[in-house]
């Protein structure tokens, strides 16, 4: 009968021990493999939360000695820095799907008669597609096919106010919902924006903000007088006009708001488009819950296109105190100054070739009132919508 043997632990002359006659286990090997394990272990995890966090480290250094007696090892772990901290861009590789860096959307009434300003915003901010995302909220559903036909998308009003103006909030949640992109931005519907806008997203998504900071990105206008269909699709043109005969508004007067999908929209009353104060009263409200805001002038050209209505034209429309009398009921005496343009603390800056994101150094007086205006302790308030809204 043929019997199965099993291999017997021995001991050579040499004091290493054997298991059997098929491999040798010399005293230490157990220790090494541990400390192998855990070495390997190590850089696996570094590597999946660098991916994962998607980080770039200082520096990272790993060498690996083996002999017959052991292996020697050194592991130097990465050093971050937050201002080194960087996400990657998927735009930058011209091989890989597209995202759109931002779903950018605005609204105008049914019955505006602005026809050549209109027609201007949808070709120029077609041009800016793929990375831009153009969206129209309607109030009717009537006047959608030339928007569309433009390569806009379309969705509809669901909440308003103030004499039939659509509710920010829920334009926000809307878009949110419904698109995906990395941005999303209201802006009143006569800004034009030339290729500064894209350079600067694309800075934004590939810097590090801390994630529990919702993003907030402001930006002064240049007011230009009569722009023509050429000038206003045309990019080159747009940045010619702008410094031949624009001039740069107040910093009081933001008209687009560039957010991430953190920011808690869910949470901010019900103010409306097109009425003063709201503007303002984002910024302030955003800097005082240390929200990352962003100041991008110096690297955003949004050209405002100036028709003999002028440029204070929301003070001219129904019930125009809204909004002010809305925020004023909630948190009482704010002081709308500090939701400057010049109250962010971070700013854009642009050279030749890029765009980068400093801090800013400076601040007018009005900017340290944010905090005496609301209170230390103020909190964002839950506004339930009433019943015409």
């Amino acid at each position: 009968m043929d019997y199965i043997t099993r291999p017997r632990l021995n001991v050579n002359s040499m004091g290493s021990r054997t298991f059997g006659a098929l491999y040798p286990v010399r005293a230490g090997h157990g220790i090494m493999f541990v400390l192998f394990f855990v070495s390997v272990s190590m850089c696996g995890y570094l590597y999946l939360y660098n991916s994962s966090h998607m980080l770039q480290p200082r520096r990272f250094s790993f060498w690996l000695n083996t002999s017959r007696h052991g292996f020697m090892a050194n592991l130097q772990l990465p050093f971050y820095t937050k201002r080194n901290w960087t996400r990657d861009i998927k735009e930058a590789d011209d091989s890989l799907p597209v995202t759109p860096l931002l779903t950018m959307f605005t609204s105008w009434p049914s019955n505006d008669k602005k026809y050549e300003v209109r027609n201007i915003t949808l070709k120029n901010w077609a041009n800016l597609r793929p990375h831009i995302r153009p969206v129209f909220f309607s109030t009717n559903g009537k006047d959608t096919k030339d928007i569309i036909r433009h390569g806009w998308e379309v969705l509809p009003v669901t909440k308003i106010a103030a004499s039939g103006a659509p509710v920010l909030k829920y334009m926000y949640l809307d878009v949110i919902r419904k698109f995906k992109s990395k941005l999303y931005s209201y802006s009143n519907g006569d800004i034009l924006f030339d290729d500064g806008l894209i350079r600067t997203l694309k800075t934004v998504v590939s810097s590090y903000f801390p994630p529990s900071n919702p993003i907030l990105i402001i930006g002064q206008r240049t007011n230009v007088l009569r722009v023509t269909a050429d000038e206003g699709t045309n990019m080159d043109s747009l940045s010619t006009i702008a410094r031949q005969r624009g001039k740069l508004f107040l910093t009081v007067a933001e008209d687009y708001f560039i957010t991430d999908s953190t920011f808690p929209w869910g949470h901010i009353p019900a103010i409306v488009i097109g009425r003063p104060a709201y503007d303002n009263w984002l910024v302030l409200n955003s800097c005082q819950h240390d929200h990352t805001v962003i100041d991008a002038t110096a690297s955003i050209l949004a050209v405002h296109q100036t028709t003999k209505a002028g440029n204070f034209e929301g003070m001219t429309r129904k019930n125009n105190d809204y909004n002010a009398g809305l925020l004023r009921n909630l948190y009482k005496y704010i002081k709308f100054a500090a939701g400057a343009t010049s109250c962010a603390p971070l700013v854009t800056k642009r050279n030749e070739t890029s765009v980068y994101i400093s801090q800013r150094t400076t601040f007018k007086k009005t900017c340290y009132l944010y905090y005496k205006s609301l209170g230390w302790k103020t909190k964002l308030v839950n506004v339930t919508p009433s019943k015409n809204e």
